[in-house]
């Protein structure tokens, strides 16, 4: 009882629940901004549609997409990145045409793919 009239004289109980309330407010205001952005990010995501995808709704019979590639994936990422997009055109009905490289002082910067309808799955 002392220790806390003490405490009480001194400030520091009540500097203390200063310190606590403000920590609490500090992380309840972190934890519902990192909830607003995972909603947003995620509800970009779920409407998302693929280049693929966007090219066959819009009926086009020939779509040049441009696929980049970061630097730290060069090695992996690219091929990764290739095989997922002639896969997904594959599944609307287009077929490769071309792959054109893009380079930015010698260094590889993505890739210009060119797809079309095929004809013979019709």
């Amino acid at each position: 009882m002392i220790k806390k009239r003490l405490l009480y004289a001194s400030g520091l109980i009540k500097y203390n629940n200063k310190r606590l309330i403000q920590g609490i407010f500090m992380y309840k205001f972190i934890l519902s901004t990192l909830m607003v952005l995972m909603i947003i990010s995620y509800s970009s995501t779920a409407t998302a549609t693929s280049d693929a995808e966007k090219a066959a709704k819009s009926g086009l019979e020939a779509v040049t997409v441009f696929i980049d590639i970061s630097r730290f994936s060069r090695k992996n990422g690219a091929a990764e990145k290739m095989t997922e997009s002639h896969q997904d055109f594959a599944r609307f009905g287009y077929i490769l045409v071309a792959v054109n490289v893009y380079t930015e002082n010698g260094d590889l910067e993505g890739f210009f793919v060119s797809y079309r309808k095929d004809k013979t799955q019709e």
